[in-house]
């Protein structure tokens, strides 16, 4: 699973979407140009219902915070369990793609979304909101994974990049739109309307995905499900992420920080041995010596946990200590997320003609400018800088993410594997990071007093910390791309 296999064919062990012929110049076959793209854009309408509902909790967690009388830290979990719950179900999505038909295994995951996000409407207990998420979660664990698949499956190699660019650009729809309808149905009707809008959409695009799918040549297979490697990776999950939740809370040195981050390790190592000897693993680690991959799998994980926590920070920052009303902090992430759907297809294009390292080189400068402006507000900074603070780091996002994801898979070659790995320590990863900030926004904040000045001072530093990572991060990758002699061969390639 070397760099000279990109190009090759969608299998895992006989099973799920199989390119006809090998050629990656055409498109799959029974696709025309126009009917991939109409089934592109109708599968991303699911994945659009998703994106809504997770952006839209950054401008609710205040508003939730208030109505149940919780803390940040726990108010976080209706995200971090999102995250973390795409992140043990995509790995069992990429076996499941082997045994069931792409249609069906779709329209299922989108029933399953629509029923958590009807569980979340009507619920008025915390605990009980948490768990519609991780129902819709299961949902999108399903969806988004096939949807990405399909993507590589159904276009040619010389165009992936820019249905990439195309599926990012409309999901953009969700930070653009998402937090502005959300903080306004907050404001006016209530924000459990956001689940009913979101069931919606998904019940759209399940009634169209049953028409459209029907082209997919797929072969399902009877291939068994490891249970124990399943049982283990989401158990080493659910303790890593625990770990990084209790930080803040509990401090560092508490038994109820030190014992899950034990537990995690262990069961993570328990994983990683079983994965490297039995016949059919459920993620292939063996895919992470392939270089470009491996890095691009460190690296969406810290893009992933900056994307949620900076989000989320900056919506509570202009609500909670500014005062802002929710539509207004919603509005925050207009301008750079409609920028973000412009660029994305054209950063896509620059992937397919001229390989990553200039796009993500322009990723990460906007990235890191960006937090480092949000770093200097304070509580009577006019709302347009921070707006225009989180433009910048919207537009660097969409040079990044997706970019680096679809290289590293093309790479690495093996779709429905490296699709299934990069998403799992993407969504895991990124969990566990959104975590970590918010702790570290909790020590900040005792540290500081607790009041509300505390609070915003609190904030101002973790992105301060965040910074610092996000610099760590681009000189690991842009180190190799433009120093290492393989990785730079293998960036310059188109």
């Amino acid at each position: 699973m070397g760099q000279g296999s990109v190009g090759a064919e969608v299998r895992r062990s006989g099973g799920g979407p199989v390119r006809g012929g090998g050629d990656p110049e055409a498109f799959a076959p029974g696709f025309t140009p126009a009917s991939a793209w109409a089934t592109l854009l109708v599968m991303t309408l699911g994945m659009l219902a998703s994106a809504i509902n997770a952006t839209t909790m950054n401008t609710l967690l205040t508003v939730i915070m208030d109505e149940f009388g919780v803390s940040p830290a726990t108010v976080q979990w209706l995200t971090t369990s999102y995250m973390l719950c795409l992140g043990v179900i995509t790995p069992l999505t990429g076996h499941l793609i082997t045994r069931c038909h792409v249609r069906n295994l779709f329209c299922a995951g989108l029933a399953i979304f629509t029923t958590g996000a009807l569980l979340g409407a009507v619920q008025h207990n915390f605990a009980v909101l948490v768990a519609a998420r991780c129902v819709q979660a299961i949902g999108s664990g399903i969806t988004i994974p096939t949807l990405q698949i399909m993507t590589l499956y159904i276009f040619p190699y010389h165009k992936r990049g820019v249905a990439s660019g195309v599926t990012m650009s409309t999901t953009g729809v969700a930070p653009a739109a998402g937090p502005v309808v959300a903080g306004a149905l907050s404001d006016t009707i209530g924000w459990r309307s956001i689940f009913v809008i979101t069931a919606v959409l998904a019940l759209a695009s399940l009634v169209a995905s049953r028409a459209l799918l029907r082209r997919v040549d797929d072969h399902p297979t009877r291939e068994r499900l490891d249970k124990p490697s399943f049982a283990l990776s989401t158990a080493a999950a659910t303790c890593l992420v625990f770990f990084c939740s209790n930080l803040g809370s509990l401090g560092p040195l508490s038994p109820y920080t030190l014992a899950p981050l034990a537990a995690g390790v262990a069961l993570l190592a328990a994983f990683a041995h079983r994965e490297l000897r039995v016949d059919v693993p459920l993620l292939d680690l063996r895919s992470l010596r392939c270089r470009p991959f491996a890095m691009v799998c460190v690296a969406v994980i810290f893009t992933q946990g900056y994307i949620l926590a900076i989000n989320g920070l900056v919506c509570i920052y202009v609500q909670d200590v500014q005062g802002v009303s929710a539509t207004l902090s919603g509005l925050t992430m207009l301008p750079g997320a409609v920028l973000s759907m412009a660029v994305a297809p054209f950063a896509g294009r620059l992937l397919d003609h001229h390989g990553p390292r200039g796009v993500v080189t322009v990723g990460f400068a906007l990235v890191i400018l960006g937090t480092w402006l949000l770093s200097t507000i304070d509580v009577s900074t006019p709302l347009w800088q921070p707006t225009l603070y989180q433009t910048v780091r919207f537009t660097g996002m969409s040079c990044l993410q997706q970019i680096l994801s679809t290289w590293g898979i093309n790479q690495l070659g093996d779709l429905t594997q490296g699709t299934a790995m990069c998403n799992s320590v993407r969504q895991i990863g990124g969990s566990a990071t959104n975590s970590l900030f918010f702790s570290t926004m909790d020590l900040f904040m005792a540290a500081g007093g607790g009041t509300t000045a505390a609070e915003g001072v609190a904030i101002t530093d973790t992105f301060v910390t965040m910074n610092v990572t996000q610099l760590v991060l681009a000189a690991f990758v842009l180190g190799q791309m433009y120093l290492s002699p393989k990785m730079r061969a293998a960036s310059r390639r188109a």
